[in-house]
C-alpha cells in the first residue's frame, strides 16, 4: 500500500492512539471471530482491560471503514450471534500497522537501553 490518501481517515499515520485497532484486527486476522470470542482472546493476550469496553463500538466503526466484515450467523445453541473477518483493505492497513509498530518498538528499544545505561552508568553518550 504506497498512497495514504485512501487510509481511513480516523486513523493517524503512524502508530495508532490506542493498540486496540491495530490488535482487533490481528486477531480478526487469525481467525474471524464474534465479538464476545474477540473480547476473551484480548484479556488472555494481556490487552489493558480498561479499553475492553470500547471493542464492539469499535467493531462498528472497523466496519464503516470497511477494514472488516460481518453477518449474523446461528451458533450451537441456536443464537444468532455477528461474526466478523478481515476485509481486503483492512489486510493492507494491517500491515501498514504492523510496519509501525514493529519500527516503534525497536525506537522503544533503543529509548529503554538508554535509560538503562544511564541508570547503570550514568552517560548514554559514552556507550
Amino acid at each position: 500500500m504506497d498512497d495514504y490518501e485512501d487510509l481511513p481517515s480516523y486513523v493517524p499515520a503512524g502508530l495508532p492512539r490506542t493498540m486496540l485497532s491495530p490488535f482487533l484486527l490481528k486477531l480478526i486476522n487469525e481467525k474471524p471471530s464474534r465479538g464476545c470470542d474477540l473480547l476473551v482472546r484480548l484479556f488472555e493476550s494481556g490487552y489493558p482491560s480498561g479499553e475492553l469496553g470500547a471493542v464492539y463500538r469499535l467493531l462498528r466503526v472497523l466496519e464503516q471503514e470497511r477494514l472488516i466484515e460481518s453477518e449474523w450467523r446461528v451458533d450451537q445453541s441456536g443464537a444468532s450471534r455477528r461474526t466478523y473477518w478481515l476485509s481486503p483493505e483492512g489486510s493492507d492497513w494491517l500491515l501498514v500497522w504492523e510496519g509501525s509498530i514493529r519500527d516503534t518498538g525497536r525506537l522503544i528499544e533503543r529509548f529503554l537501553h538508554r535509560c538503562a545505561i544511564v541508570h547503570d552508568r550514568g552517560d548514554p553518550e559514552t556507550e
